[in-house]
């Protein structure tokens, strides 16, 4: 589906569009074709090539909805009562929260929403690294001021909790050792900053550490508000998608890199491209190797198909060889809006399991660490000393494991 835009002279039209929700998922190169646009009546050329700066109406074709940004307002366990502001902040790769907290009441005073700046320099994280190793600083600078403008009254602290990518960009880290296997970095601890440093209205700004890989500070904000008995698992479904799993009293994660399917613009966020195969699967019209079965199907092409099976493939195997047996709870804005019956059918969620929405686990994490100070570091070190980073694609069985789930259930 399309979108009629009316934009005003300004910037150049590549700048103006992204402004209006445009995605350029790889980086602006112009070789994925996945932001076509028209003028009235001509052919369709790429957005993140257009350059005019003239007032201009446009027909774009990506989106059937904007994306959706989970704000996630439940209420947390205990709070230590403090006096004056903080804030809470979900650094996503798509999408960007930032509640203002009480710090004496724990009430959320005001909810600010986003997205990332560094979209425009591609959809998943890869082309994101790719681009800063080239351009070194700007993708920081961008998300320092993105994130800067969604703050407003001085406050007293800021938890920034956002995956190894985020937090590496965000802190100006260099991001080469996450640009090849074995995406080890040295740089995986807490890092603070004044917010005269980043030129943000609080005193200091603390980003959440990492556990390895891209399991990152999000992750571990998620564990801090989710309890897991044996066999459960957290799972943060989106661009980066990540799975831990509790077991013999310690806690098993690992990153899977779904890509943009759980956070596409065209298929608002993801759960309408779940719903269409679950519903071709059904009607016979896609076959459980997800070839299609001839017929053209509308708004459904093979390669969305395929980029679905690559998805949740990574997901599903990531579950099963960490050994998930019990309870999924299931975090993300992808995972709070998919139909439950259209995420087993497709073989994403194991038939079986039990699931638990967990919301904007991330954020809620965040204001949790936020509100408890003198408990922050020894929640923050107890988790670390439980959990293990798995390299899925390092363990023997993971080939075999990763095709077998690339079936449709």
């Amino acid at each position: 589906m399309s979108r009629i835009l009316r934009l005003p002279a300004g910037a150049p039209l590549s700048d103006r569009l992204f402004a209006s929700g445009v995605e350029f998922p790889c980086g602006g190169e112009g070789i994925c074709g996945g932001c076509r646009f028209r003028f009235p009546g001509g052919d369709w050329e790429l957005a993140c090539q257009a350059t005019t700066t003239e007032a201009v109406t446009v027909e774009v074709e990506q989106w059937t909805a904007p994306p959706t940004v989970l704000t996630d307002e439940a209420s947390v366990t205990s709070i230590e009562p403090q006096g004056g502001l903080g804030y809470a902040i979900d650094l996503g790769s798509t999408t960007l929260v930032a509640q203002r907290v009480d710090l004496r009441t724990g009430e959320i005073v005001k909810i600010r929403t986003g997205i990332n700046p560094q979209t425009r320099r591609g959809a998943d994280i890869m082309s994101r690294i790719a681009y800063d190793l080239q351009h070194p600083g700007e993708l920081t600078d961008a998300i320092r001021r993105q994130l800067g403008a969604l703050l407003g009254r001085q406050a007293k602290t800021a938890i920034v909790a956002g995956n190894t990518a985020m937090h590496h960009l965000f802190c100006g880290l260099s991001v080469e050792p996450l640009a090849a296997v074995p995406f080890r970095s040295p740089w995986l601890g807490a890092q603070r900053f004044t917010g005269k440093e980043l030129n943000w209205p609080v005193d200091e700004v603390i980003v959440l550490p990492c556990i390895g890989g891209f399991v990152g500070g999000d992750t571990v904000a998620g564990l801090a508000v989710t309890p897991l008995g044996e066999g459960d698992a957290l799972v943060d479904l989106g661009t980066n998608s990540e799975v831990c799993v509790a077991r013999a009293g310690r806690i098993r994660c690992a990153s899977t890199a779904a890509g943009p399917a759980f956070e596409s613009p065209k298929f608002r966020r993801g759960t309408h491209l779940v719903e269409s195969v679950a519903a071709a699967l059904a009607a016979g019209q896609v076959q459980p190797s997800g070839r299609l079965s001839g017929e053209a199907i509308e708004g459904l092409s093979q390669a969305h198909v395929r980029q679905l099976q690559l998805a949740k493939a990574a997901v599903a195997s990531g579950l099963h060889l960490l050994g998930a047996s019990g309870t999924l709870h299931v975090a993300g804005a992808f995972g709070n809006y998919v139909r439950e019956s259209d995420a087993k059918r497709i073989g994403l969620l194991p038939a079986g399991s039990a699931i638990q929405a967990a919301g904007n686990a991330a954020l809620r994490g965040a204001r949790f660490l936020l509100l408890n100070p003198s408990r922050r570091e020894q929640v923050i070190e107890e988790l670390l000393a439980r959990t293990e980073h798995v390299e899925l694609a390092a363990l023997p069985e993971f080939q075999d494991a990763y095709v077998s789930a690339m079936r449709f259930a």
